[in-house]
C-alpha cells in the first residue's frame, strides 16, 4: 500500500476516514455545544471488550462443536493444534488461502457467534482463549501456551479477515468459503454497518449512547441544534463509498502478497483517485465547522483496517527529489566488471582443473562489494546452484539492493543460463535481457547473451544505460576463426538490441535516438592485444570498434584511454630470471600457457558511449573519471592457507564515473578562486593566501614583489622567475592567451602565479 499511495495523499485523508470509521453513530460519540468531538472514557477500551461477556455463546459450546469435527481432530493429531497454515513462513498471517485451510472451523465459529451478535463484529480474543483451552481439555491435550495462543489468535485473525471482506463486500472466489460467507449474510445483512455498530438504541444522559444503541441520526460534525449543511448528505455518501474501496485495496494487496502473485493496481488507483477527490471536501467541511479532532480516539476497526499514517507520506515538507540524500546518489559512481568464474556444476571433463574452489573464492569476493556502486559480473551461473542467490542476498546487505540476472528458464534449448548478473546501489528503473543463438564448443550449452539496465543517477536524472555481455570464447588456435565469426554475429545482435533499448529520445525529425550515456562492459572474448608483448590494437579489435562506432555513435575504451595500451586480463605471465611463468595456476588451464595465441590476452572491456544532447545543452552529466585493472589477488601472508592466488582466472576492470548533476555535487563547496586583475599594461594575479605577487608585462618580463632579503633567496626567486618566463613563452607559441602556473622555491614568502 505505501508504494501505491506514496506522497499523493497526506495524513488529513486518514483523519477523514477515521471519522467515518468512528462515525456519528458510534455508541460512545458525542458533540459539544461548540461542535467539538468528544469521546467518553469507556471508548478507550478495545472494541473486543465492549461486547458484554454475558452475551457470548455459552462456555464450551464452540469447543464441543470443534471437537466433533473430524478434520479438526485430524489436525490435532498431526500438528497438536486446530489451525492449518499454507507453510511455515505464513503461520499466523491472515489470508484467503489460510481461511480456506480453516474453512470448517470458521463455519463453526460463525454459526455460534453470529446468533449472539446482531451486527458485524469480530470475535474477542478472550472468548477464543476460553474456547481453545476448553477444546484441549476435551481432547486430553496438555496445556501448551504457545499452541493455545497460536490457535486463539489465529482463529480470531482469520475470522476478522472474513468479517472485513464481508463488511467491504469483497467477493471471494474460493468455493470452500462460500458457506462461511452465507452464514454471515444470513445473520448480518440487515444489521451490518461500516463500523460494526448497531443502528438504534437509547441515548445516555451525557450525550453518548448505550452499548447497544446510537444517537439519533445526524451528520458527522453537525451542530447540536440540528442544522445540517446542504452538502452533508452528499459528502457522507461519498465517504461511505470511498472507504470500502480503500479497504478492498488493502485486502487485495494482502491476498496478492500471501499468494505471491502480481498486484492488480488499476482498481487500487481508482480507489485512491476517489479518495483524493473527496479528501479536500471532507477536510474543508470539518475545519469550517470548527471540529476539534485532537480528542478523537479511533476504534479497533479503524486501527486494524485503515492504512498506517506513513502510507500517506509526510503531510508537509520537501519534495521527493529534495528529500533524497547524497548517499543514495553519490557524486562519483564506482564501477566493476568482473568474470568471477563461478561455473555451474557439470561433469569433470568440462572443468579446467580438479577443483576451482568456488565457495572459497565467492566468500572472499563479497568482502569487496562495499567498494562499488554498480557491479557487472560474468560467469555467475544460477543453474543447479544457489551461489548466485546467496551472492544477491549478501549484496543487498551491503546496500546493492537492485539486481538483474540471467534467466534460468532456458531449457530445452540450453542447459544452463547465461551467467550474467548486475548489482546496483542506485535504482534500476528498467531492465531487459537478450539471448544469443547457440554458440560453438561448450558455449552451445549456455544461454549466452546480454543484460540491460537503465540506472537512475539522480533524483530527476541523469540516467545511465548499462549493458554487460559475455561473447563466444576461443577454446583453441584451430577454432579461432570460427569463434571470431560467431562473436561477429553476436555483436550484430547485441548492437541491434542496444539500439532498441537505449533510443529514449525523439529527435527533431521524429526518429528515436539515444540521449543518455551508455556503458557496455563484460567479457567480450576478443583479444585486443596485437601480440604477447605488444598492447596495441589487434585487427579484430579495430573491426569491433568500427562496428560499435558506426551503429552506436562515439565510443571510448576507458581502459585503453587510461593505460595507453591493452593490459592483460586473462592468462597473465611474469618473467623470473630467464623464463616466463604463469601468474595463476589453480584456475587457468595449463594448456593455455603453452599457446602464444591464448595466453596474455585482453578479453575484458569497459566501453563508454557519451551523452548525446541532440540540440540541447552540450553539458555532459556523466563523465568518465578513472579506469584500471583490478586483479583481486589473494595475499597469502595475510590470508594464510588460501587455496588460490587470485579470485578468478580473469582480472576485473574497475572504473568510476563523475555524476555532474548529482545532489552531492551541486551542494558541495567549491574552492575559492584566485582573484584576477587586468590592467592596461599586463596581467596581474594576486594569490589569496600568499604575500607575493608577480606581474607579467607585455614584453614577457616577470616582475616580482616581495619583502624578503638575502642573496640565496634572491637567487631562488630569479631561478623560479626564469622557469615561469620560459613556460609563458611556450604557452604564447601555442596560441593561448594566458595560463596559471605555480612555482615554489625554498623559503619563498608566497606563490608565483603566471
Amino acid at each position: 500500500m505505501p508504494n501505491l499511495v506514496g506522497s499523493h495523499c497526506n495524513n488529513q485523508v486518514l483523519v477523514c476516514f477515521l471519522l467515518l470509521a468512528i462515525g456519528s453513530n458510534h455508541p460512545k460519540l458525542a458533540f459539544t455545544e461548540s461542535g467539538s468531538v468528544i469521546m467518553s472514557t469507556d471508548t478507550l477500551e478495545s472494541v473486543d471488550q465492549e461486547v458484554n461477556p454475558g452475551l457470548w455463546p455459552d462456555e464450551g459450546v464452540v469447543a464441543i462443536a470443534l471437537e466433533a469435527d473430524r478434520s479438526i481432530r485430524e489436525s490435532f493429531r498431526l500438528h497438536d493444534r486446530c489451525t492449518n497454515w499454507p507453510d511455515e513462513k505464513t503461520v499466523g498471517i491472515q489470508s484467503v488461502k489460510a481461511m480456506r485451510l480453516n474453512a470448517r472451523a470458521l463455519e463453526i465459529l460463525a454459526e455460534h457467534w453470529c446468533q449472539k451478535t446482531p451486527y458485524a463484529k469480530t470475535i474477542p480474543i478472550d472468548f477464543m482463549r476460553r474456547e481453545v483451552t476448553m477444546l484441549r481439555k476435551i481432547l486430553g491435550r496438555p496445556e501448551d501456551a504457545c499452541m493455545m495462543h497460536l490457535d486463539a489468535s489465529g482463529l480470531k485473525k482469520l475470522f476478522s479477515h472474513g468479517v472485513r471482506r464481508f463488511s467491504s463486500r469483497a467477493a471471494t472466489r474460493e468455493p470452500a468459503l462460500e458457506r462461511f460467507f452465507q452464514i454471515l449474510e444470513i445473520f448480518w445483512t440487515d444489521g451490518a454497518a461500516a463500523d460494526g455498530a448497531p443502528t438504534d438504541g437509547p441515548t445516555e444522559a451525557d450525550g453518548s449512547t448505550a452499548a447497544g444503541g446510537a444517537p439519533p441520526s445526524s451528520p458527522a460534525g453537525a451542530p447540536t441544534d440540528g442544522s445540517t449543511p446542504a452538502a452533508d448528505d452528499s459528502l457522507r455518501e461519498q465517504l461511505e463509498t470511498v472507504l470500502p474501496q480503500l479497504l478492498e485495496c488493502k485486502l487485495q494487496i494482502q491476498d496478492s502478497s500471501a499468494r505471491q502473485q502480481p498486484l492488480e493496481v488499476d482498481s487500487c488507483r481508482e480507489a485512491l483517485a476517489s479518495a483524493r477527490s473527496c479528501q479536500q471536501m471532507a477536510w474543508k467541511f470539518l475545519t469550517s465547522n470548527g471540529i476539534d479532532l485532537s480528542h478523537v480516539v479511533p476504534t479497533k476497526f479503524a486501527e486494524e483496517m485503515l492504512p498506517h499514517p506513513a502510507a500517506f507520506g509526510p503531510p508537509s515538507g520537501p519534495s521527493l527529489a529534495e528529500s533524497i540524500s547524497a548517499e543514495v546518489f553519490p557524486p562519483v559512481m564506482r564501477l566493476l566488471s568482473y568474470n568471477l568464474f563461478l561455473r555451474a556444476p557439470a561433469p569433470q571433463f568440462t572443468h579446467n582443473n580438479e577443483d576451482d574452489r568456488k565457495d572459497e573464492r565467492l566468500c572472499r569476493f563479497v568482502e569487496h562489494l562495499a567498494r562499488y556502486d554498480l557491479i557487472c559480473l560474468q560467469e555467475v551461473f544460477g543453474a543447479f546452484s544457489q551461489r548466485r542467490e546467496w551472492l544477491i542476498h549478501v549484496a543487498q546487505r551491503f546496500g546493492l539492493k537492485d539486481s538483474h540476472r540471467s534467466s534460468t528458464n532456458v531449457r530445452p534449448r540450453f542447459i544452463v543460463d547465461g551467467g550474467l548478473l548486475i548489482l546496483s546501489r542506485l535504482p534500476i528503473v528498467y531492465k531487459s535481457q537478450l539471448t544469443f543463438d547457440p554458440g560453438m564448443h561448450l558455449d552451445r550449452f549456455s544461454a549466452k547473451g546480454a543484460l540491460y539496465a537503465k540506472v537512475q543517477c539522480g533524483p530527476t536524472g541523469p540516467f545511465l544505460h548499462v549493458c554487460t555481455t559475455h561473447l563466444q570464447s576461443t577454446y583453441s588456435e584451430d577454432s579461432a576463426p570460427f569463434a571470431q565469426a560467431t562473436r561477429h554475429k553476436q555483436l550484430q545482435s547485441l548492437v541491434h538490441f542496444l539500439k532498441e533499448q537505449t533510443n529514449d529520445h525523439i529527435s527533431d525529425n521524429g526518429a528515436f535516438v539515444r540521449r543518455w550515456p551508455l556503458l557496455l562492459c563484460g567479457t567480450l572474448n576478443f583479444n585486443g592485444r596485437r601480440g604477447l608483448m605488444d598492447g596495441g590494437h589487434s585487427a579484430e579489435y579495430r573491426a569491433v570498434l568500427q562496428l560499435l562506432k558506426e551503429q552506436l555513435g562515439e565510443v571510448r575504451d576507458l581502459l585503453f584511454d587510461v593505460a595507453g595500451c591493452h593490459p592483460v586480463t586473462y592468462a597473465d605471465t611474469r618473467l623470473t630470471g630467464s623464463q616466463e611463468v604463469p601468474v595463476e595456476r589453480v584456475l587457468t588451464n595449463a594448456s593455455v600457457y603453452k599457446s602464444n595465441t591464448l595466453k596474455r590476452q585482453c578479453l575484458d572491456y569497459m566501453f563508454f558511449f557519451p551523452y548525446q544532447p541532440h540540440g540541447e545543452s552540450t553539458h555532459e552529466p556523466v563523465v568518465p573519471a578513472t579506469c584500471q585493472i583490478q586483479k583481486f589477488a589473494v595475499d597469502r601472508s595475510q590470508d594464510v592457507g588460501a587455496p588460490v592466488t587470485q579470485l578468478s582466472d580473469h582480472y576485473g576492470v574497475e572504473g568510476s564515473l563523475a555524476i555532474i548533476e548529482s545532489p552531492a555535487y551541486l551542494t558541495a563547496e567549491r574552492p575559492e578562486q584566485r582573484s584576477r586583475i587586468t590592467d592596461s599594461q599586463g596581467y596581474k594575479l594576486a594569490s589569496v593566501s600568499g604575500e607575493e605577487t608577480a606581474t607579467a608585462q607585455p614584453d614577457g618580463q616577470v616582475q616580482l614583489d616581495s619583502g624578503g632579503d638575502g642573496v640565496a633567496e634572491e637567487a631562488a626567486r630569479q631561478e623560479a622567475a626564469a622557469e615561469v618566463e620560459a613556460a609563458a613563452d611556450e604557452v604564447e607559441e601555442l596560441g593561448f592567451l594566458f595560463v596559471g602556473i605555480e612555482a615554489k622555491g625554498p623559503d619563498m614568502g608566497g606563490t608565483l602565479n603566471v
